[in-house]
């Protein structure tokens, strides 16, 4: 089910949060880019092929974040992969941005 441009706009704009002078996408994004940072390893380069402008985007500390997954003994997204969501690799969109980068880690 997708949110037409109408709905999600309503959602924004009768949201009990703050977005900034910079707006909602930019929060979205740079909320995503910092999961991607802390949580999916070598992987978040599947996330920046799909948001460039993730990069440019100040997300601030994460030392604090990973040192949280690391003392709650979290296991590397890879295994996520392998043991969780095999099928994730099948996906088209996965399968096509593998090839982009001849280092990937898949």
């Amino acid at each position: 089910h997708r949110v037409d441009r109408r709905q999600r706009q309503m959602c924004i704009r009768d949201s009990p949060y703050t977005w900034g002078e910079k707006g909602h996408s930019y929060v979205v994004v740079k909320n995503r880019a910092r999961v991607a940072e802390i949580w999916l390893d070598d992987y978040a380069q599947y996330f920046y092929v799909k948001n460039p402008w993730g990069r440019e985007i100040d997300i601030g500390d994460l030392e604090e974040r990973k040192k949280l997954r690391k003392d709650l003994n979290c296991k590397p997204f890879e295994w996520y992969i392998e043991n969780v969501y095999p099928e994730l690799k099948e996906l088209p969109e996965v399968r096509e941005h593998m090839h982009l980068n001849s280092t990937n880690p898949v």
